[in-house]
């Protein structure tokens, strides 16, 4: 697993940001299903099952990117109203399915105890995010201020706008938090905030990156993060 070259435990972290699909819930199968069957619905043409380049960002990204490898020929006039169709799509496929990954509450209970704060920054709407949250009990654990999501931002992850607003309403500063993304635009994206960042190998199994403010996990257990900041 490795360890970064600038932390030092949980002395040199105050909060805690996860991403929510492939990190909080193993969600990443719904979303992809939604965003093929909308795009079919709404434009009759399917863009296929290969999404490795597109998890983690925006609706608008991800359709440009479709639009420009040529599997989608058609534009989609109204993205608000295809993010409420893709959104309803998800909560149907996703119902009662979700899940979480080994160890997450233990890890929430630890950084509670140790007074650290937790936030999250995702691509999906507020909306989404609440109902994965609820969908696995972890409610409890954020504050509805510090969910952060890619619906407030002009342009989405890779860029760094959403981590930045989140750090922001944190109140700390960005190079004291730790961010926990499972795609690479997620990773890229908080690393360009300034962050912290820990790859979480849920949808991919190992991250291009070499930089000392990250470090990937060895598998999708977050008793590799309790270890990491009790080190």
């Amino acid at each position: 697993m490795g360890n970064f070259e600038t932390v030092n435990g949980l002395k040199d972290i105050k909060a805690v940001i996860f991403d929510c699909d492939g990190v909080l819930v193993d969600s990443e199968i719904y979303s992809c299903m939604a965003l093929r069957e909308t795009i079919i619905e709404e434009t009759g043409e399917d863009i296929g099952e290969d999404y490795d380049d597109v998890i983690g960002m925006s609706i608008k990204d991800t359709l440009t990117h479709f639009r420009e490898k040529g599997v989608l020929r058609k534009d989609i006039q109204n993205l608000e109203e295809f993010h409420q169709k893709k959104a309803k799509r998800y909560f149907v496929l996703a119902e009662a399915k979700l899940t979480t990954f080994p160890h997450l509450l233990e890890l929430l209970n630890f950084l509670k105890k140790e007074g650290v704060k937790l936030a999250i920054c995702s691509s999906g709407s507020i909306e989404k995010i609440n109902f994965s949250l609820e969908s696995v009990k972890i409610s409890k654990f954020f504050n509805q201020s510090q969910i952060t999501s890619g619906t407030e931002v002009e342009v989405g992850k890779p860029h760094p706008d959403i981590y930045k607003l989140a750090v922001q309403r944190l109140g700390v500063r960005a190079d004291t938090c730790l961010v926990i993304e499972d795609s690479f635009p997620g990773v890229q994206s908080a690393l360009n905030a300034g962050t912290k960042v820990i790859g979480f190998p849920s949808t991919f199994k190992t991250f291009p990156y070499e930089d000392p403010n990250f470090v990937a996990l060895p598998s999708p257990d977050f008793i590799h993060v309790i270890k990491l900041l009790s080190e």
